[in-house]
């Protein structure tokens, strides 16, 4: 995100393409401030190349849910991660990976585990061992088997 005065970076996941429409789940917060002449760019690799493309804010919650949608035309198909099937169960202990853009550096993986479900009040919520750094908030967080289970947006020092 920019605004004339400051860079903000964030990560998000692909969840689904219609025609020529990407639409990235994210973090709510990246947006909480968005200035009306904010630019909102989305870097996206096609063809194994990284990209850059002007999105669109379509909505965001960032007081109980911390969550945003946004999109973008790639101009071509991209790939779009699967979600986790309504009604699953997460178990703690469980393998899980996680993917962000540390500080608007290029992606990354981290290999973790869920140490706590539910340890917040509101909303379910899936904590991961490994505190996040700045810029990883809104990447995706995903089971063994590829599916998006979450989405980072808080880092609690205390319980890493």
């Amino acid at each position: 995100i920019e605004d004339g005065n400051s860079v903000a970076f964030g990560t998000g996941t692909i969840i689904d393409q219609h025609r020529d429409e990407a639409l990235v789940l994210t973090c709510g917060h990246l947006f909480r401030n968005l200035a009306p002449t904010a630019q909102v760019i989305v870097e996206a690799p096609v063809g194994g190349v990284p990209r850059q493309f002007a999105a669109t804010v379509i909505d965001y919650q960032c007081e109980r849910t911390d969550i945003g949608l946004i999109s973008f035309r790639p101009g071509c198909s991209v790939l779009v991660a699967p979600l986790l099937p309504q009604g699953m169960a997460l178990v703690e202990g469980d393998s899980v990976a996680s993917f962000g853009c540390d500080g608007g550096a290029d992606p990354t993986r981290r290999d973790s585990f869920i140490s706590k479900l539910n340890r917040y009040l509101g909303p379910d919520n899936v904590e991961v061992s490994g505190a996040p750094v700045q810029g990883r908030s809104g990447g995706g967080l995903f089971d063994s088997q590829g599916r998006l289970i979450g989405v980072c947006y808080a880092a609690d020092a205390e319980h890493n």
